[in-house]
């Protein structure tokens, strides 16, 4: 693994959850809705959500209190897994957060994010529709991506607007690549 000086913790969102250390150790936590949480900021604008909004796609069907002490315990859980990289992990009263400039979010080339980490809340299986289809998933994308990078047009069927970084999904949708 070849994290950069400042990074602490590589997060796999694609494919296979996983979290390593600069080392190569992994330190992914045991349970699925901590893997979740952990995905679920890396993807998060600013590597920011709420905690009101994690606990209702987490922990949609509990009361408000067992839910917030699910996310506490979740969180302690994620500290420990972590370790001394526990540090790109934050939270006050509101707002949870990872430290994105500490963490560097992986992808793997095939796989569906949080491929085969089984969270069974509806609030969750919609987030994660709504996030799987945001996300580039085909080659053709992504060779659209670096053509766009080195200067050259794709052909039209593969086309993404390299002026403005964004994508053209097959229900039409654009969403933004980059910034």
């Amino acid at each position: 693994m070849s994290l950069s000086a400042k990074q602490l913790l590589a997060i796999h969102v694609r494919g296979s959850f996983r979290a390593d250390l600069p080392d190569g150790s992994n330190v992914t936590p045991i349970s699925a809705k901590a893997q979740a949480l952990l995905a679920m900021l890396a993807v998060a604008p600013h590597g920011t959500r709420s905690r009101e909004w994690l606990k209702s796609k987490l922990w949609s069907t509990r009361a408000r209190d067992q839910a917030a002490g699910s996310l506490r315990q979740c969180l302690l859980q994620i500290r420990r897994s972590l370790g001394d990289a526990a540090q790109v992990i934050a939270a006050d009263r509101h707002n949870v957060s990872i430290d994105l400039d500490r963490v560097e979010i992986r992808s793997a080339e095939r796989g569906e994010l949080l491929e085969g980490v089984p969270i069974f809340d509806d609030a969750f299986a919609v987030w994660l529709r709504q996030e799987r289809l945001a996300l580039p998933n085909s080659s053709r994308e992504v060779l659209s991506s670096i053509a766009c990078d080195i200067g050259h047009e794709p052909a039209q069927e593969n086309r993404i607007d390299c002026h403005n970084r964004s994508r053209r999904t097959d229900d039409g949708v654009v969403c933004a690549i980059g910034g």
